[in-house]
């Protein structure tokens, strides 16, 4: 299934390389995402668990296709409206994403977090994070 999502993924850089028009590369990542998440849900229907573990198909339909999604929502934001502001953090974080990535596996990077909060340092990113997953 991973080569699956490599090819997934395969197919968005392609739309990015062979097709110069901003809207068109947006209607075509869209098809494709919704595409993938119709097809995700609907094998989850059928009887095909949704299952990181396992890694199945729905699996991969339904996470590839909310990133793609959530890829196209970004590219329409930063690159069609020319919204610049809510997207610098995520430039950045691009520019350095093997440093966020170290950062984050050595746990580094929810401890930097934490030093940010709202008037008392119980009330942080994390803290915030771990309230909304559970």
């Amino acid at each position: 299934m991973a080569v699956l999502t490599c090819f997934v993924g395969l197919h968005f850089g392609h739309i990015l390389l062979h097709y110069k028009g901003q809207m068109h590369r947006v209607v075509l990542w869209s098809i494709s995402s919704f595409t993938l998440l119709i097809f995700g849900f609907g094998l989850q229907v059928l009887g095909i668990p949704f299952s990181k573990p396992l890694y199945t198909l729905s699996y991969m339909c339904i996470t590839a296709g909310a990133s793609g999604l959530f890829l196209t929502i970004i590219f329409y934001m930063a690159d069609v409206k020319h919204f610049r502001k809510p997207v610098v953090l995520l430039q950045r974080m691009g520019m350095n994403a093997l440093i966020i990535y170290a950062l984050a596996a050595c746990d580094i990077f929810p401890a930097a977090v934490q030093g940010f909060y709202w008037r008392s340092p119980e009330n942080n990113l994390v803290t915030a994070s771990l309230i909304e997953i559970y």
